[in-house]
Protein backbone atom coordinates (compact mmCIF):
# COMPACT_ATOMS: atom_id res chain seq x y z
CA UNK A 1 0.00 0.00 0.00
CA UNK A 2 3.05 2.31 0.79
CA UNK A 3 4.30 1.85 -2.78
CA UNK A 4 1.08 2.53 -4.03
CA UNK A 5 0.82 5.95 -2.95
CA UNK A 6 5.02 6.34 -3.84
CA UNK A 7 6.64 5.96 -0.70
CA UNK A 8 10.09 4.09 -0.81
CA UNK A 9 13.19 3.19 1.47
CA UNK A 10 13.02 4.72 4.96
CA UNK A 11 9.42 6.46 4.55
CA UNK A 12 8.29 3.38 3.44
CA UNK A 13 9.71 1.47 6.88
CA UNK A 14 7.88 4.19 8.89
CA UNK A 15 4.87 4.21 7.07
CA UNK A 16 4.52 0.28 7.22
CA UNK A 17 5.39 0.75 11.28
CA UNK A 18 2.58 3.31 12.11
CA UNK A 19 0.29 1.23 9.94
CA UNK A 20 1.64 -1.82 12.09
CA UNK A 21 0.89 0.18 15.74
CA UNK A 22 -2.09 1.12 14.46
CA UNK A 23 -3.20 -2.42 14.10
CA UNK A 24 -2.27 -3.69 17.21
CA UNK A 25 -4.09 -0.75 19.23
CA UNK A 26 -6.91 -1.76 16.94
CA UNK A 27 -7.01 -5.24 18.26
CA UNK A 28 -6.15 -4.18 21.85
CA UNK A 29 -9.09 -1.97 21.70
CA UNK A 30 -11.17 -4.93 20.71
CA UNK A 31 -9.56 -7.68 23.46
CA UNK A 32 -10.33 -4.69 25.71
CA UNK A 33 -14.14 -4.37 24.96
CA UNK A 34 -14.61 -8.17 24.72
CA UNK A 35 -12.92 -8.53 28.19
CA UNK A 36 -15.52 -5.75 29.32
CA UNK A 37 -18.01 -7.50 27.86
CA UNK A 38 -16.96 -10.78 29.53
CA UNK A 39 -16.50 -9.20 33.01
CA UNK A 40 -20.12 -7.90 32.91
CA UNK A 41 -21.67 -10.78 31.98
CA UNK A 42 -19.54 -12.69 34.75
CA UNK A 43 -20.81 -9.84 37.16
CA UNK A 44 -24.31 -10.21 35.77
CA UNK A 45 -24.20 -13.92 36.43
CA UNK A 46 -23.01 -13.59 39.96
CA UNK A 47 -25.36 -10.96 40.74
CA UNK A 48 -28.46 -13.62 39.39
CA UNK A 49 -27.14 -16.52 41.28
CA UNK A 50 -26.75 -14.80 44.54
CA UNK A 51 -30.35 -13.12 43.52
CA UNK A 52 -31.53 -16.81 43.62
CA UNK A 53 -29.72 -17.54 46.68
CA UNK A 54 -31.70 -15.29 48.39
CA UNK A 55 -34.75 -16.11 47.11
CA UNK A 56 -34.02 -19.73 48.08
CA UNK A 57 -32.84 -18.67 51.63
CA UNK A 58 -35.92 -16.16 51.99
CA UNK A 59 -38.42 -19.27 50.80
CA UNK A 60 -36.90 -21.47 53.37
CA UNK A 61 -36.98 -19.13 55.88
CA UNK A 62 -40.62 -18.93 55.42
CA UNK A 63 -41.47 -22.40 55.19
CA UNK A 64 -39.84 -22.55 58.75
CA UNK A 65 -42.26 -19.81 59.59
CA UNK A 66 -45.04 -21.58 57.99
CA UNK A 67 -43.96 -24.39 59.82
CA UNK A 68 -43.60 -23.38 62.90
CA UNK A 69 -46.75 -21.40 63.22
CA UNK A 70 -48.98 -24.31 62.20
CA UNK A 71 -46.79 -26.26 65.13
CA UNK A 72 -47.41 -23.60 67.64
CA UNK A 73 -51.28 -23.80 67.02
CA UNK A 74 -51.85 -27.46 66.86
CA UNK A 75 -49.77 -27.37 70.55
CA UNK A 76 -52.25 -24.43 71.56
CA UNK A 77 -55.60 -26.62 70.46
CA UNK A 78 -54.05 -29.40 72.06
CA UNK A 79 -53.32 -27.76 75.18
CA UNK A 80 -56.60 -25.61 74.61
CA UNK A 81 -58.13 -29.24 74.73
CA UNK A 82 -56.57 -30.53 77.52
CA UNK A 83 -57.58 -27.53 79.62
CA UNK A 84 -61.45 -28.20 78.27
CA UNK A 85 -61.60 -31.77 79.50
CA UNK A 86 -63.98 -32.54 82.53
CA UNK A 87 -64.73 -34.74 84.78
CA UNK A 88 -67.99 -35.73 86.45
CA UNK A 89 -67.60 -36.99 90.09
CA UNK A 90 -69.72 -39.11 92.33
CA UNK A 91 -71.49 -35.84 93.67
CA UNK A 92 -72.75 -35.17 90.00
CA UNK A 93 -70.66 -31.77 90.05
CA UNK A 94 -68.35 -31.50 86.74
CA UNK A 95 -64.47 -31.25 87.47
CA UNK A 96 -62.30 -29.52 85.38
CA UNK A 97 -58.86 -31.56 84.61
CA UNK A 98 -55.50 -29.47 84.64
CA UNK A 99 -53.22 -28.96 81.79
CA UNK A 100 -50.42 -30.81 80.07
CA UNK A 101 -48.72 -31.57 83.32
CA UNK A 102 -51.36 -32.79 84.91
CA UNK A 103 -52.30 -36.61 84.04
CA UNK A 104 -55.80 -37.92 85.73
CA UNK A 105 -56.75 -40.96 86.23
CA UNK A 106 -60.16 -41.73 86.78
CA UNK A 107 -61.45 -43.75 89.20
CA UNK A 108 -64.07 -46.42 88.94
CA UNK A 109 -67.10 -44.03 90.05
CA UNK A 110 -66.08 -41.33 88.21
CA UNK A 111 -66.84 -40.63 84.25
CA UNK A 112 -65.28 -39.21 81.47
CA UNK A 113 -68.27 -36.40 79.98
CA UNK A 114 -66.61 -35.80 76.20
CA UNK A 115 -67.28 -34.00 73.36
CA UNK A 116 -70.35 -35.08 71.51
CA UNK A 117 -70.19 -36.87 68.11
CA UNK A 118 -73.41 -37.23 65.79
CA UNK A 119 -75.33 -40.06 66.80
CA UNK A 120 -75.72 -43.02 64.27
CA UNK A 121 -78.24 -42.12 61.78
CA UNK A 122 -80.11 -45.27 60.18
CA UNK A 123 -78.85 -43.22 56.87
CA UNK A 124 -75.39 -43.73 57.85
CA UNK A 125 -73.47 -46.84 57.23
CA UNK A 126 -72.91 -48.86 60.34
CA UNK A 127 -69.16 -49.48 59.61
CA UNK A 128 -68.19 -45.95 58.73
CA UNK A 129 -69.91 -44.70 61.77
CA UNK A 130 -67.76 -47.70 63.92
CA UNK A 131 -64.48 -45.68 61.88
CA UNK A 132 -65.31 -42.75 62.25
CA UNK A 133 -66.11 -43.10 66.39
CA UNK A 134 -62.82 -45.27 66.89
CA UNK A 135 -60.94 -42.45 64.78
CA UNK A 136 -62.88 -39.47 67.22
CA UNK A 137 -61.89 -41.48 70.27
CA UNK A 138 -58.32 -42.01 69.58
CA UNK A 139 -57.66 -38.09 68.98
CA UNK A 140 -59.73 -37.38 71.78
CA UNK A 141 -57.09 -39.67 73.94
CA UNK A 142 -59.95 -41.64 75.17
CA UNK A 143 -58.93 -45.28 77.11
CA UNK A 144 -60.76 -48.26 75.05
CA UNK A 145 -62.26 -48.95 78.74
CA UNK A 146 -64.46 -45.98 78.32
CA UNK A 147 -65.29 -45.74 74.60
CA UNK A 148 -68.43 -48.52 75.36
CA UNK A 149 -70.28 -45.44 77.68
CA UNK A 150 -69.75 -43.26 74.82
CA UNK A 151 -71.08 -45.43 71.90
Amino acid sequence: MGEKIGLIGSELREFVREQQAIAREEKEKTRRHELEMLMAEKERAEREREKKEKDRHFELERLKWVENTKRMELQAKSEESMNRSHVVGDDGDEHEVGGPDFMFVPHREQRIRGPKIAPFDKKDDMVSYIHRFKRYAELQSWRKEDWAVYL
